[in-house]
Protein backbone atom coordinates (compact mmCIF):
# COMPACT_ATOMS: atom_id res chain seq x y z
CA UNK A 1 0.00 0.00 0.00
CA UNK A 2 1.54 3.32 -0.99
CA UNK A 3 1.86 6.32 1.33
CA UNK A 4 -0.75 8.43 -0.47
CA UNK A 5 -3.39 5.72 -0.15
CA UNK A 6 -2.54 5.21 3.52
CA UNK A 7 -2.95 8.93 4.20
CA UNK A 8 -6.31 9.05 2.41
CA UNK A 9 -7.59 6.03 4.35
CA UNK A 10 -6.41 7.54 7.63
CA UNK A 11 -8.08 10.87 6.86
CA UNK A 12 -11.31 9.14 5.91
CA UNK A 13 -11.25 7.09 9.12
CA UNK A 14 -10.58 10.19 11.28
CA UNK A 15 -13.42 12.08 9.56
CA UNK A 16 -15.94 9.24 10.11
CA UNK A 17 -14.94 8.75 13.77
CA UNK A 18 -14.57 12.39 14.79
CA UNK A 19 -17.83 12.29 16.75
CA UNK A 20 -17.07 9.09 18.62
CA UNK A 21 -16.46 9.90 22.33
CA UNK A 22 -13.16 8.92 23.88
CA UNK A 23 -13.25 5.92 26.21
CA UNK A 24 -12.76 6.55 29.90
CA UNK A 25 -9.16 6.71 31.03
CA UNK A 26 -7.90 3.82 33.15
CA UNK A 27 -7.68 4.24 36.91
CA UNK A 28 -3.96 4.92 36.89
CA UNK A 29 -3.71 5.56 40.61
CA UNK A 30 -5.40 2.27 41.53
CA UNK A 31 -3.99 0.00 38.88
CA UNK A 32 -0.46 1.34 39.02
CA UNK A 33 1.82 1.55 36.05
CA UNK A 34 1.07 -0.99 33.29
CA UNK A 35 3.71 -3.63 32.64
CA UNK A 36 5.65 -3.35 29.39
CA UNK A 37 5.90 -6.43 27.23
CA UNK A 38 9.13 -7.49 25.59
CA UNK A 39 7.78 -6.98 22.08
CA UNK A 40 7.15 -3.30 22.82
CA UNK A 41 10.68 -2.82 24.10
CA UNK A 42 12.48 -4.45 21.19
CA UNK A 43 11.58 -1.82 18.54
CA UNK A 44 12.39 1.02 20.95
CA UNK A 45 15.73 -0.57 21.81
CA UNK A 46 16.54 -0.98 18.12
CA UNK A 47 15.76 2.67 17.43
CA UNK A 48 17.83 3.79 20.39
CA UNK A 49 20.78 1.66 19.26
CA UNK A 50 20.70 3.20 15.81
CA UNK A 51 20.61 6.71 17.27
CA UNK A 52 23.51 5.94 19.56
CA UNK A 53 25.62 4.55 16.73
CA UNK A 54 24.94 7.51 14.45
CA UNK A 55 25.61 10.04 17.20
CA UNK A 56 22.50 11.97 16.24
CA UNK A 57 21.06 12.15 19.74
CA UNK A 58 22.52 12.32 23.23
CA UNK A 59 21.41 9.32 25.25
CA UNK A 60 21.07 10.16 28.94
CA UNK A 61 21.58 7.68 31.75
CA UNK A 62 21.76 8.08 35.51
CA UNK A 63 24.73 5.83 36.12
CA UNK A 64 26.64 8.77 37.61
CA UNK A 65 24.11 9.22 40.43
CA UNK A 66 22.78 5.69 40.74
CA UNK A 67 19.09 6.57 40.47
CA UNK A 68 16.29 4.92 38.58
CA UNK A 69 15.42 6.79 35.40
CA UNK A 70 12.60 5.39 33.32
CA UNK A 71 11.69 7.48 30.26
CA UNK A 72 8.36 6.71 28.62
CA UNK A 73 9.81 4.87 25.64
CA UNK A 74 7.22 3.90 23.07
CA UNK A 75 4.75 6.56 24.14
CA UNK A 76 2.35 7.40 21.31
CA UNK A 77 0.75 10.74 20.44
CA UNK A 78 -2.34 11.97 22.29
CA UNK A 79 -5.48 13.50 20.77
CA UNK A 80 -6.32 17.14 21.56
CA UNK A 81 -9.22 17.98 23.85
CA UNK A 82 -12.10 19.95 22.40
CA UNK A 83 -11.76 22.48 25.18
CA UNK A 84 -9.28 22.40 28.09
CA UNK A 85 -10.79 21.95 31.51
CA UNK A 86 -8.03 21.23 34.03
CA UNK A 87 -5.25 23.53 35.21
CA UNK A 88 -2.36 23.07 37.60
CA UNK A 89 -2.11 25.37 40.59
CA UNK A 90 1.40 25.49 42.01
CA UNK A 91 2.07 26.76 45.53
CA UNK A 92 5.87 27.09 45.53
CA UNK A 93 6.09 27.94 49.23
CA UNK A 94 4.18 24.81 50.26
CA UNK A 95 5.82 22.73 47.47
CA UNK A 96 2.39 21.57 46.39
CA UNK A 97 0.69 21.27 42.98
CA UNK A 98 -3.09 20.92 42.80
CA UNK A 99 -5.18 20.00 39.77
CA UNK A 100 -8.13 22.38 39.52
CA UNK A 101 -11.32 21.98 37.50
CA UNK A 102 -11.38 25.47 35.96
CA UNK A 103 -15.15 25.80 35.30
CA UNK A 104 -16.09 24.89 38.87
CA UNK A 105 -12.95 25.95 40.71
CA UNK A 106 -12.84 22.62 42.57
CA UNK A 107 -9.58 20.85 43.40
CA UNK A 108 -9.59 17.39 41.79
CA UNK A 109 -6.31 16.06 43.13
CA UNK A 110 -2.80 16.83 44.32
CA UNK A 111 0.32 15.81 42.44
CA UNK A 112 2.87 13.77 44.33
CA UNK A 113 6.54 13.81 43.32
CA UNK A 114 8.26 10.53 42.44
CA UNK A 115 9.95 8.64 45.27
CA UNK A 116 13.11 10.39 46.43
CA UNK A 117 12.06 13.88 45.34
CA UNK A 118 10.94 16.32 47.99
CA UNK A 119 10.52 19.58 46.08
CA UNK A 120 8.46 20.83 43.16
CA UNK A 121 9.82 23.46 40.81
CA UNK A 122 7.78 26.10 38.99
CA UNK A 123 8.01 24.87 35.34
CA UNK A 124 4.92 22.79 34.54
CA UNK A 125 3.07 22.26 31.25
CA UNK A 126 0.33 20.15 29.65
CA UNK A 127 -0.20 18.53 26.27
CA UNK A 128 -3.19 19.29 24.04
CA UNK A 129 -5.26 16.46 25.51
CA UNK A 130 -5.39 18.42 28.80
CA UNK A 131 -4.79 15.11 30.59
CA UNK A 132 -1.02 14.67 30.18
CA UNK A 133 0.87 17.01 32.51
CA UNK A 134 4.61 17.48 32.96
CA UNK A 135 6.08 18.97 36.13
CA UNK A 136 9.59 19.65 37.44
CA UNK A 137 11.03 18.14 40.62
CA UNK A 138 14.37 18.44 42.40
CA UNK A 139 16.19 16.76 45.26
CA UNK A 140 17.22 19.23 47.93
CA UNK A 141 18.47 22.75 47.23
CA UNK A 142 21.09 22.05 44.55
CA UNK A 143 20.09 18.61 43.26
CA UNK A 144 19.50 17.66 39.66
CA UNK A 145 16.17 18.83 38.26
CA UNK A 146 14.05 16.28 36.46
CA UNK A 147 10.70 16.33 34.68
CA UNK A 148 7.93 13.89 35.59
CA UNK A 149 4.91 13.02 33.49
CA UNK A 150 1.50 12.28 35.01
CA UNK A 151 -1.82 11.38 33.42
CA UNK A 152 -5.21 12.57 34.69
CA UNK A 153 -8.38 10.54 34.44
CA UNK A 154 -11.62 12.11 33.19
CA UNK A 155 -12.31 13.52 36.65
CA UNK A 156 -8.90 15.20 36.83
CA UNK A 157 -7.45 12.77 39.35
CA UNK A 158 -3.70 12.32 38.78
CA UNK A 159 -2.10 8.90 38.49
CA UNK A 160 1.43 7.80 39.29
CA UNK A 161 4.20 10.13 38.04
CA UNK A 162 6.98 8.80 35.80
CA UNK A 163 10.33 10.54 35.22
CA UNK A 164 10.83 11.30 31.53
CA UNK A 165 13.53 13.99 31.22
CA UNK A 166 16.26 15.74 33.18
CA UNK A 167 18.41 18.84 33.16
CA UNK A 168 21.94 18.39 31.78
CA UNK A 169 25.00 18.74 33.95
CA UNK A 170 26.71 22.12 34.06
CA UNK A 171 29.68 20.56 32.27
CA UNK A 172 27.43 19.37 29.43
CA UNK A 173 25.85 22.79 29.12
CA UNK A 174 29.26 24.45 29.01
CA UNK A 175 29.89 22.69 25.69
CA UNK A 176 27.01 24.52 24.06
CA UNK A 177 27.09 27.71 26.15
CA UNK A 178 26.96 31.03 24.31
CA UNK A 179 29.94 33.28 25.09
CA UNK A 180 27.74 36.39 24.87
CA UNK A 181 25.05 35.03 27.20
CA UNK A 182 24.81 36.57 30.65
CA UNK A 183 25.92 34.10 33.36
CA UNK A 184 23.07 32.96 35.56
CA UNK A 185 25.12 32.51 38.71
CA UNK A 186 23.69 29.05 39.48
CA UNK A 187 26.51 27.33 41.42
CA UNK A 188 25.13 23.80 41.21
CA UNK A 189 26.97 21.15 39.15
CA UNK A 190 23.59 20.61 37.47
CA UNK A 191 21.93 23.05 35.12
CA UNK A 192 18.57 24.47 36.08
CA UNK A 193 15.28 24.09 34.20
CA UNK A 194 13.80 27.54 33.65
CA UNK A 195 10.77 26.54 31.55
CA UNK A 196 9.30 23.54 29.75
CA UNK A 197 6.81 23.10 26.90
CA UNK A 198 5.21 19.83 25.79
CA UNK A 199 4.42 19.33 22.12
CA UNK A 200 0.64 19.17 21.59
CA UNK A 201 0.80 15.39 20.94
CA UNK A 202 2.96 14.81 24.06
CA UNK A 203 5.76 13.05 22.15
CA UNK A 204 8.36 15.78 22.69
CA UNK A 205 9.34 18.00 25.57
CA UNK A 206 11.31 21.23 25.18
CA UNK A 207 13.15 22.90 28.01
CA UNK A 208 15.18 26.05 28.57
CA UNK A 209 18.15 25.17 30.76
CA UNK A 210 20.68 27.44 32.45
CA UNK A 211 23.92 27.21 34.37
CA UNK A 212 26.57 29.68 35.51
CA UNK A 213 27.94 29.65 31.94
CA UNK A 214 24.75 30.54 30.07
CA UNK A 215 21.57 29.06 28.61
CA UNK A 216 20.63 26.35 26.13
CA UNK A 217 17.52 24.85 24.56
CA UNK A 218 16.96 21.11 24.81
CA UNK A 219 14.33 18.92 23.11
CA UNK A 220 13.56 15.45 24.44
CA UNK A 221 11.97 12.77 22.29
CA UNK A 222 9.76 10.97 24.82
CA UNK A 223 9.36 7.99 22.49
CA UNK A 224 13.08 7.18 22.66
CA UNK A 225 14.30 8.90 25.83
CA UNK A 226 16.95 10.82 23.85
CA UNK A 227 17.54 14.53 23.46
CA UNK A 228 19.51 17.27 21.71
CA UNK A 229 20.79 20.61 22.94
CA UNK A 230 21.30 23.95 21.19
CA UNK A 231 22.92 27.11 22.49
CA UNK A 232 20.98 30.36 22.23
CA UNK A 233 22.15 33.85 21.20
CA UNK A 234 20.07 35.62 23.85
CA UNK A 235 18.23 34.69 27.04
CA UNK A 236 14.98 32.92 26.13
CA UNK A 237 11.80 34.25 27.76
CA UNK A 238 9.15 32.01 26.18
CA UNK A 239 8.79 28.87 24.03
CA UNK A 240 5.86 27.31 22.14
CA UNK A 241 5.36 24.40 19.74
CA UNK A 242 4.11 25.05 16.21
CA UNK A 243 3.41 22.00 13.99
CA UNK A 244 6.44 20.03 15.13
CA UNK A 245 8.74 23.05 15.33
CA UNK A 246 9.75 24.94 18.46
CA UNK A 247 9.33 28.69 18.54
CA UNK A 248 11.38 30.73 21.00
CA UNK A 249 11.39 34.42 21.91
CA UNK A 250 13.65 36.68 23.90
CA UNK A 251 13.27 40.31 24.91
CA UNK A 252 13.99 41.66 21.41
CA UNK A 253 14.27 38.69 19.02
CA UNK A 254 12.62 35.38 18.16
CA UNK A 255 13.25 32.32 16.01
CA UNK A 256 12.13 28.81 15.07
CA UNK A 257 13.98 25.61 15.88
CA UNK A 258 13.47 22.35 13.97
CA UNK A 259 14.20 19.44 16.35
CA UNK A 260 15.91 17.69 13.43
CA UNK A 261 18.43 20.54 13.04
CA UNK A 262 22.01 19.73 14.06
CA UNK A 263 23.09 20.82 17.52
CA UNK A 264 24.37 24.36 17.04
CA UNK A 265 23.44 27.93 17.88
CA UNK A 266 19.82 28.73 17.07
CA UNK A 267 19.36 31.88 15.04
CA UNK A 268 16.78 34.64 15.31
CA UNK A 269 14.59 35.25 12.26
CA UNK A 270 13.01 38.47 13.47
CA UNK A 271 13.66 41.33 15.88
CA UNK A 272 11.35 43.75 17.65
CA UNK A 273 11.59 46.64 20.13
CA UNK A 274 12.29 45.58 23.69
CA UNK A 275 9.51 46.49 26.12
CA UNK A 276 10.11 47.58 29.70
CA UNK A 277 6.48 47.98 30.76
CA UNK A 278 5.45 44.30 30.81
CA UNK A 279 6.12 40.98 32.49
CA UNK A 280 7.43 37.98 30.58
CA UNK A 281 5.74 37.70 27.15
CA UNK A 282 3.66 34.64 26.35
CA UNK A 283 4.63 33.19 22.96
CA UNK A 284 1.88 31.56 20.87
CA UNK A 285 2.31 28.86 18.17
CA UNK A 286 1.46 31.52 15.57
CA UNK A 287 4.49 33.57 16.60
CA UNK A 288 2.30 36.30 18.14
CA UNK A 289 3.09 37.30 21.70
CA UNK A 290 0.74 38.29 24.50
CA UNK A 291 1.88 40.51 27.36
CA UNK A 292 0.37 41.98 30.48
CA UNK A 293 1.17 45.69 30.32
CA UNK A 294 0.93 47.79 33.43
CA UNK A 295 0.49 51.55 33.67
CA UNK A 296 -0.13 52.78 37.18
CA UNK A 297 -2.87 50.59 38.62
CA UNK A 298 -4.22 49.57 35.19
CA UNK A 299 -3.42 46.21 33.58
CA UNK A 300 -3.84 45.62 29.84
CA UNK A 301 -3.84 42.21 28.20
CA UNK A 302 -2.22 43.00 24.85
CA UNK A 303 -1.57 40.98 21.69
CA UNK A 304 1.69 41.80 19.87
CA UNK A 305 1.36 40.47 16.28
CA UNK A 306 4.30 38.63 14.75
CA UNK A 307 3.69 40.24 11.36
CA UNK A 308 5.58 43.53 11.06
CA UNK A 309 3.47 46.62 10.56
CA UNK A 310 0.46 45.30 12.50
CA UNK A 311 -0.49 47.32 15.55
CA UNK A 312 -0.84 45.80 19.04
CA UNK A 313 -4.37 44.83 20.08
CA UNK A 314 -5.71 45.34 23.61
CA UNK A 315 -7.72 42.20 24.46
CA UNK A 316 -8.82 43.19 27.96
CA UNK A 317 -8.10 45.81 30.60
CA UNK A 318 -8.83 46.21 34.30
CA UNK A 319 -7.72 48.02 37.42
CA UNK A 320 -5.22 45.79 39.15
CA UNK A 321 -3.97 45.67 42.73
CA UNK A 322 -2.77 42.05 42.67
CA UNK A 323 -0.19 39.79 41.07
CA UNK A 324 -1.48 39.13 37.55
CA UNK A 325 -0.66 35.96 35.60
CA UNK A 326 -1.12 34.72 32.07
CA UNK A 327 -0.96 31.22 30.56
CA UNK A 328 -2.10 29.56 27.30
CA UNK A 329 -2.92 25.95 26.50
CA UNK A 330 -0.60 24.11 24.11
CA UNK A 331 -2.78 24.94 21.08
CA UNK A 332 -2.41 28.65 21.75
CA UNK A 333 -6.15 29.21 21.43
CA UNK A 334 -7.32 29.30 25.05
CA UNK A 335 -5.97 31.71 27.66
CA UNK A 336 -6.21 31.72 31.43
CA UNK A 337 -5.28 34.89 33.28
CA UNK A 338 -5.86 36.39 36.70
CA UNK A 339 -8.03 39.48 36.54
CA UNK A 340 -7.96 40.95 39.99
CA UNK A 341 -8.75 38.07 42.32
CA UNK A 342 -10.58 35.89 39.82
CA UNK A 343 -9.37 33.65 37.01
CA UNK A 344 -10.61 34.67 33.58
CA UNK A 345 -10.78 32.51 30.45
CA UNK A 346 -10.49 33.75 26.85
CA UNK A 347 -10.92 32.11 23.46
CA UNK A 348 -8.46 33.91 21.18
CA UNK A 349 -10.37 32.91 18.07
CA UNK A 350 -13.48 34.78 19.13
CA UNK A 351 -11.75 37.19 21.57
CA UNK A 352 -14.56 36.45 24.03
CA UNK A 353 -13.67 36.13 27.69
CA UNK A 354 -15.61 35.22 30.79
CA UNK A 355 -14.86 34.76 34.49
CA UNK A 356 -14.56 31.27 35.92
CA UNK A 357 -15.52 30.05 39.37
CA UNK A 358 -11.83 29.76 40.27
CA UNK A 359 -10.62 32.47 42.64
CA UNK A 360 -7.12 33.53 43.64
CA UNK A 361 -6.89 32.69 47.33
CA UNK A 362 -3.12 32.41 47.80
CA UNK A 363 -0.20 34.75 47.34
CA UNK A 364 1.52 34.49 43.99
CA UNK A 365 0.41 30.99 42.91
CA UNK A 366 1.53 29.74 39.51
CA UNK A 367 -1.07 28.74 36.93
CA UNK A 368 -0.36 26.14 34.26
CA UNK A 369 -2.71 24.92 31.56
Amino acid sequence: MNTDLENRLREAFDARTAGVPHPAEPAWAAAGRPRRRLWTLVPAAAVTLVLLLTGTFVRVTLDDVGEEFDPAIGMGPVRPATSPRFAAWTDTEAHKVEIVDVPSGKVRGTLTPPAGYDRFWTPITAAADNRTFFFTVVQGEQGRMRVAQVHLDDQGRPGRPVLVAQAPSAADLRVVATPSAAPTGRPSPWAGIDMIAASPDATRLAMVTSSKDGEALAVWDLRTGSHRRWNVPTPVQSIAWDAGRLRWAGASSAGILDPEDPARTVRADRTFPERNDSDMPLLLPSGDRIVLLTAGDEARLTLLPARSGKAPVVLDRWRSDSYDQLVADSTGRHLLYTRGHRIERMDLRTRKHSPTSSKVTKMDPTLSW
